[in-house]
């Protein structure tokens, strides 16, 4: 929120010499306050994007109408609602990934070995590689 109010407050100066429209104030915290996985803001981004609201504000093609808190909740469920289906549709492709590896250990006649590589293997990080790997 302090990052979203700075940005609004020098975008303010530069356009409206400090003194913005308190409707296109409240429309803006309205629309990018909201810190949902799927829309968390940089500041870069956030320069960028109420910089353009507000041109479009200044050409009269912004609908400047703030969200009532029924409305909030709604966008917030149905961002979560979304995040939450592609988890499970993550969750579902890498189980069907472990049951192809299973089998494939099983068809293969590699139980005994993979079973002793669990029991036995430990995490190593090498130097020069930036993720680690089980190795025996």
């Amino acid at each position: 929120m302090a990052l979203i109010d700075k940005v609004i407050k020098e975008l303010s100066l530069e356009w409206f010499d400090g003194r913005m429209p308190k409707k296109l104030h409240a429309y803006l915290l309205d629309h990018y306050s909201a810190q949902t996985p799927g829309n968390i803001y940089t500041e870069d981004f956030l320069y960028v994007a109420i910089n353009s609201d507000i041109e479009r504000y200044k050409e009269g093609r912004l609908d400047i109408t703030v969200r009532t808190s029924l409305e909030k909740m709604q966008d917030e469920y149905d961002e979560l609602s979304g995040v939450l289906q592609s988890m499970a549709d993550e969750r579902n492709k890498l189980q069907c990934e472990i049951e192809y590896m299973h089998d494939f250990i099983r068809w293969m006649h590699l139980s005994e070995m993979y079973d002793d590589f669990r029991r036995n293997a430990h995490k190593h990080q090498p130097e020069d590689e930036p993720f680690p790997y089980y190795t025996m």
